[in-house]
């Protein structure tokens, strides 16, 4: 429940229900449903249609939280040099990817040049006005996080699918 210690930085997002998104799938062609799930996530079962576009881990999230909040240094160590190896490493990736935005997160990728976008996802990237955009992940929160992104980037009608992955699973028996 870390995110209810920092509300404003979940801003409200507009959502899209099981029902409406169910009526969607395979049926619109407008729909760009953009799961933000891992890989590993992704492969385990995915909504159909679905791109996926993974947004940065959570724990990317937490500490880039804990250092801008606390302006305090985070030190890590542990017995195991593989722990403390991967904190510097996320650590590192947060503060790179400020400057540089990888393709592999869902704010880079909608900055892709649109050919770019359409060969490494195999779909044409969405208008700022696309119709039927969204974004869904395992329990909610990623796809809210990145439903926000989308709306700060201009695309104005970019719903999450706060049932998410969970949902669409047990209600397809899956």
């Amino acid at each position: 429940m870390w995110f209810l210690l920092f509300p404003a930085m979940f801003p409200v997002t507009k959502e899209i229900s099981y029902e409406e998104l169910k009526a969607l799938v395979g049926k619109s062609p407008k729909l760009i449903l953009i799961d933000v799930r891992s890989e590993e996530e992704v492969a385990k079962g995915h909504i159909p249609g679905s791109i996926n576009i993974p947004r940065k881990s959570v724990l990317y999230f937490l500490i880039y939280i804990y250092i801008i909040y606390t302006q305090r240094p985070l030190h890590v160590c542990s017995g195991d040099c593989g722990f403390s190896c991967s904190v510097i490493y996320v650590m590192f990736s947060i503060f790179a990817s400020s400057l540089i935005p990888s393709v592999s997160t869902v704010e880079g990728a909608l900055k892709m040049d649109p050919d770019e976008f359409k060969v490494r996802y195999g779909v044409t990237k969405p208008q700022l006005d696309a119709p039927e955009l969204v974004f869904h992940c395992q329990i909610g929160k990623r796809g809210a996080m990145a439903t926000t992104k989308a709306h700060e980037l201009g695309y104005v009608n970019a719903r999450n699918y706060a049932g998410a992955y969970s949902e669409w699973s047990k209600k397809e028996g899956k």
